[in-house]
């Protein structure tokens, strides 16, 4: 063997080598890795795309309805206030109470999946904020923008039998988002 040879063998031996297999590991699974990004790319706009589509239907079909509100003296109050509080619904509920977003000045928690990302895309072009997770994946993140954007003067729409079920079952999620933000429950 030459003496370059076992000097270079040396050399390498005495190197640290992770970064070098990192690198050998990434340009092995480029294609892999640029296909699941653009694949992310592509579902994002894809849900963004038919949310707005629901939205150019669901938009001029909900000025046909014909909307009675039973609200109680204190929710009135708190809204001509300005005060916060937490409308409690169930899951399948919140299509109807999307249209009056605007008016009760609504932040609510959408799932990031693709269903709930395509809900997200509705209720902000309706006039919500959204902040993205669920109880399996970014729900303490999720929860903390839902904290941040009450404290601003929104309020709170919140889906107390969680989507995970089983249905019209009150989890307790409200109940502690009611007592860490001190306000009501409707």
């Amino acid at each position: 063997m030459s003496d370059l040879f076992v000097g270079a063998t040396t050399f390498l031996a005495q190197q640290d080598t992770e970064p070098l297999i990192r690198w050998i590991w990434i340009s092995d699974h480029v294609d892999e890795i640029v296909s699941r990004g653009l694949q992310h790319v592509y579902l994002t706009i894809v849900t963004v795309v038919i949310g707005f589509l629901i939205w150019l239907v669901y938009r001029p079909l909900s000025f046909t309805w014909r909307i009675t509100r039973r609200e109680p003296q204190s929710m009135v109050d708190a809204l001509r206030e300005r005060q916060p509080f937490i409308l409690a619904h169930w899951h399948g509920d919140l299509f109807a109470l999307a249209g009056q977003v605007r008016r009760y000045r609504l932040v609510t928690i959408a799932s990031r999946s693709k269903d709930g990302r395509i809900m997200g895309t509705l209720l902000r072009l309706l006039g919500a904020r959204v902040s993205e997770g669920s109880s399996s994946r970014g729900g303490a993140a999720a929860l903390k923008g839902l904290i941040r954007l009450v404290r601003e003067g929104h309020n709170c729409s919140f889906a107390v039998d969680g989507p995970r079920g089983p249905i019209y079952k009150l989890k307790p999620g409200v109940l502690e988002t009611s007592r860490v933000l001190h306000c009501p429950i409707y």
